[in-house]
C-alpha cells in the first residue's frame, strides 16, 4: 500500500512540474490535470481494493491465522492490473513533454539536451516492467522468499 502512495505522490509531483513548465498550452494543463485525476483516483481505488480484499477482511488482514471461510480477489490479478496501470501511466507521463521539446524554436543540439533532460523517465518506465515481472512471478510461487533472488541479484 505504501508503494501506491509513493508512486502517486512521485506522479504529482512530475505532473505539477509539467503544468508550471508548459502553462501557456490549454491543452497540455488540460492533459495534466486529467493525468492528476486519474493516478489519485486509481491510486484511491487500488488502495481499497489491497484493503478490503477478502469477506471477511479478517482474512486480508490476518492470512496467515485465520481459519474461517474466506472469499479473496486473485492478488496476482490485483497486482498485475496494478501494475500494467502503473506501466501505462509512466508511458504516457513519459511521452508528454516530447511534442513541446520538439516544437521549440532553438538548436537541435539544444532540443537534444532538452531530451536527455528528460531522458531517465525511460529507466523509470524500465524500472516499473521489471518490476511486474518480478511481483507477479513472486506471487505464483509457494516460496516468495527464494523465487526472486536471481531478479535481485541481476538489480
Amino acid at each position: 500500500m505504501l508503494y501506491l502512495i509513493s508512486m502517486m505522490s512521485t506522479k504529482i509531483a512530475i505532473l505539477l512540474l509539467y503544468k508550471i513548465l508548459f502553462q501557456h498550452t490549454r491543452s497540455t494543463r488540460y492533459l495534466c490535470y486529467g493525468m492528476m485525476f486519474v493516478v489519485t483516483s486509481s491510486c484511491v481505488i487500488f488502495f481499497f481494493i489491497e484493503a478490503f480484499n477478502c469477506n471477511p477482511v479478517q482474512k486480508t488482514w490476518h492470512a496467515l491465522t485465520y481459519t474461517g471461510p474466506a472469499k479473496c480477489f486473485d492478488n496476482t490479478m490485483v497486482q498485475f492490473v496494478i501494475g500494467g496501470f502503473n506501466i501505462a501511466t509512466d508511458l504516457i507521463i513519459l511521452v508528454m513533454p516530447i511534442p513541446h521539446i520538439l516544437s521549440l524554436d532553438i538548436k537541435t543540439k539544444t532540443k537534444f539536451g532538452l531530451l536527455v533532460i528528460f531522458s531517465p523517465g525511460i529507466s523509470v518506465f524500465a524500472s516499473a516492467i521489471v518490476r511486474e515481472v518480478i511481483v507477479v512471478k513472486t506471487l505464483r510461487d509457494f516460496d516468495q522468499s527464494w523465487v526472486n533472488v536471481p531478479e535481485t541479484v541481476w538489480l
